[in-house]
């Protein structure tokens, strides 16, 4: 996989990840979620360098209140995220690529039920159109 991500970033074409592709189903899925689909439509998705200039993996350390609630209901993940910040080491540890790359994949490592995984991004963000 870390090969994967090193030829991409060599070619420089942007990535996008097929598994979360930037669309409304990668965010609910209408068959099983209960959900105001109003509010999923509101989103659009846009690559990090386009939201943030410059735009840092890592700016000025790790801080649990680096993570900002939205409007997307991953408050359980954002909350696992947040007690994760309280380590530092251990979130800079979980990116493999750790520069900003004109491809915009990433390669970070998860534990999935238990076990290290390594799993490939691509920096698409879903943001509230016209923010």
């Amino acid at each position: 996989m870390e090969r994967f991500v090193q030829e991409t970033i060599a070619k420089g074409k942007p990535y996008t990840d097929p598994d979360f592709p930037p669309e409304q189903s990668s965010l609910w899925d209408p068959t099983i979620d209960e959900v105001d689909e109003a509010q999923y439509k509101s989103f659009s998705w846009k690559r990090a360098s386009l939201i943030y200039n410059p735009c840092y993996i890592f700016e000025d350390g790790v801080e649990p209140n680096d993570i900002n609630q939205g409007a997307l209901g991953d408050c359980y993940f954002l909350a696992a995220l947040s007690s994760l910040a309280e380590f530092e080491d251990r979130v800079k540890d979980m990116f493999v690529t750790k520069e900003i790359n004109a491809a915009g994949i990433y390669m970070v490592k998860m534990f999935i039920n238990g076990n290290e995984q390594p799993v490939i991004v691509d920096d698409f963000l879903p943001t509230k159109k016209n923010g």
